[in-house]
């Protein structure tokens, strides 16, 4: 039982992910709130950023209105089109709350999608997969 509980208190004491480059102390251990929201990423055709609760995506559109858009949230997978167009389509890093989920159309050039996280986490991507 030693080396049991020797491996279970160094997996305790270590930190469960290594802190970005370029990224302040989680916030979640303390850190600057603000500093995840500054850190924005470019995704295949759109951008993306995160807080501890939310992921924000925008993804620039042709000039249209919300009637072409369809936007289809899952718990692990999110689906936009426009006209019948697939912008984004892929399973998430993490599960979402898809009732607290929304998505607007800013000046009908740009979508913009507010996904509630379910668990205060660090996503290494908005998507999963290469």
């Amino acid at each position: 039982p030693a080396p049991v509980a020797a491996a279970a208190a160094a997996a305790q004491s270590a930190p469960s992910r290594p802190i970005p480059d370029g990224v302040g102390p989680s916030p979640l251990e303390g850190g600057d709130p603000g500093q995840w929201e500054k850190d924005r990423k470019q995704g295949r055709g759109f951008t993306w950023g995160q807080s501890p609760t939310d992921v924000t995506i925008e993804i620039d559109v042709e000039k249209c209105t919300a009637a072409d858009i369809k936007v289809v949230m899952a718990p692990r997978k999110v689906t936009v089109k426009r006209k019948g167009e697939t912008l984004l389509e892929g399973g998430l890093f993490d599960r979402i709350n898809c009732e607290e989920s929304t998505w607007h159309l800013d000046s009908g050039k740009q979508l913009v999608l507010s996904l509630e996280k379910i668990k205060q986490c660090y996503w290494e991507d908005v998507l999963e997969g290469p």
